[in-house]
């Protein structure tokens, strides 16, 4: 029997040994799985962080494009009455030059027709 016993407590041991390195594989997959949490929670604060960013930055831009449309719009604005000034006052000096013509009639007609949109009469200033 001291065969067996021996053999006991030699597998006992071995159990043993098994059990210690298991623990020890055990405590440092514990202290690896508080490292990620507390980079997931980093990286989880960063996120938000960000998108609040990303959110004030689309937000921003939106009010910026809306400023740039409007500017947009006044340029396309500002050329087309400036156009239509030209051609009044290109068809004021054709009329100007016509016999017989009364000039002053002739160019506030004109005049008012060419910026009609706007409701001004350019002649009568």
């Amino acid at each position: 029997m001291s065969g067996t016993g021996a053999a006991l407590r030699g597998h006992h041991a071995a159990l043993r040994e098994g059990l210690s390195e298991l623990r020890a594989r055990r405590d440092e997959l514990s202290g690896r799985i508080r490292d990620e949490e507390a980079e997931r929670g980093r990286l989880q604060a960063r996120i938000s962080s960000l998108s609040r960013r990303l959110s004030d930055t689309s937000e921003c831009l939106a009010g910026l494009r809306s400023a740039r449309a409007h500017i947009d719009r006044t340029i396309a604005e500002m050329d087309t009455a400036s156009g239509q000034v030209l051609t009044a006052s290109s068809a004021e000096g054709a009329r100007s030059v016509q016999p017989g013509g009364d000039e002053e009639t002739s160019q506030c007609a004109v005049s008012s027709r060419g910026d009609e949109r706007h409701g001004s009469d350019l002649c009568c200033l």
